[in-house]
């Protein structure tokens, strides 16, 4: 097992939540020598990974990354100048939350890495103190097992320029920067980039998740089989409609493009299965009602209907009913 480079600076980073993009990012900061903690939910999982480290499979092949991890009900070790919060929407909850405030220190950087909408006014108000950031990534990962992740593609991690905010926290002596951070994350391996304009960077991705994630889900295929069948890609097609006229309505940029970037990403990450598929075939909650769900609430808001898409909340569900699988 390969042991971490030393990092040139001392910054201490929380993973909270050990699915795929939680322990993709964890085994990328930990093999560049950044002090990395991983918390996972179960204790067995936690115990694996502590023991055994992560394997990471990407383009150059497969390698083991020591990691300490730890159940996220334990008592916590050093606080964290960093949190990335990679757990799903289902999981945000009062318990959670508590979890992740024993995983910093006062003014730590929060960055949460959730599909959907609707969870940051009460991730920070329920956090004061806390400089929580809305982040948006394209990368790609499949969970493999307990301690296994495969990086399916290499995309770009999108974080909020919370200098923006109208009320942002001030940050004192000693605290890490944004711009800190984002060097340090570019130091390992990941193009990590500050935005002020996130609310459209997370309806665009929200726009592909909108129609991916659910068909995938209910039809069981990867990403680049949605469109090989017409009445598949019709589907998408009115889906996609119903979605950008609502999220265009608030504010979210684009025009024609948004369809053929839609196929774009079906082709870019054919051999992909949705983070919906994969929570259905393990028989987990899945984010729909922050998904889907969240496009029906926003047309509300503006006296619009979204009649596919509350369709799609309620097959969706449906399916989370019938699945056999266990919660991991």
């Amino acid at each position: 097992m390969s042991q971490p480079r030393q990092a040139p600076r001392s910054s201490r980073f929380v993973v909270v939540g050990a699915g795929a993009i939680g322990m993709l990012y964890a085994a990328r900061l930990a093999a560049a020598g950044l002090e990395t903690e991983l918390w996972a939910r179960s204790r067995a999982q936690a115990a694996q990974l502590d023991a055994r480290g992560i394997e990471l499979i990407d383009r150059e092949g497969s390698r083991e990354i020591a990691i300490p991890a730890r159940a996220a009900t334990d008592a916590p070790g050093a606080p964290a100048d960093v949190v990335l919060l990679t757990v799903k929407q289902p999981d945000i909850d009062d318990a959670l939350i508590s979890t992740v405030m024993r995983a910093g220190r006062p003014g730590a950087l929060l960055l949460c890495l959730q599909n959907g909408i609707g969870h940051m006014p009460g991730l920070r108000a329920a956090m004061p103190g806390w400089r929580a950031a809305a982040v948006v990534t394209t990368d790609g990962a499949l969970r493999l097992g307990g301690r296994a992740v495969r990086h399916t593609g290499t995309g770009r991690l999108w974080i909020e320029d919370t200098d923006g905010l109208e009320c942002p926290i001030r940050i004192r002596e000693g605290d890490m920067t944004q711009k800190m951070l984002v060097r340090q994350l570019k130091n390992a391996g990941i193009d990590a980039v500050l935005s002020k304009k996130m609310k459209d960077r997370i309806y665009q991705k929200l726009l592909l998740n909108a129609v991916i994630n659910p068909l995938t889900a209910l039809y069981g295929v990867k990403n680049g089989r949605l469109p090989d069948d017409p009445a598949r890609a019709l589907l998408m097609r009115r889906l996609h409609e119903e979605a950008f006229l609502v999220l265009h309505t608030d504010g979210m940029s684009g025009g024609e493009e948004a369809w053929a970037r839609l196929h774009e990403v079906c082709r870019a990450t054919a051999d992909n299965e949705s983070s919906m598929l994969q929570d259905i075939r393990r028989g987990r909650r899945t984010e729909v009602d922050w998904i889907n769900g969240g496009i029906v609430a926003l047309a509300r808001q503006y006296g619009l209907a979204a009649p596919l898409h509350e369709a799609m909340v309620t097959l969706v569900r449906t399916l989370e009913g019938a699945a056999d699988g266990p919660s991991t």
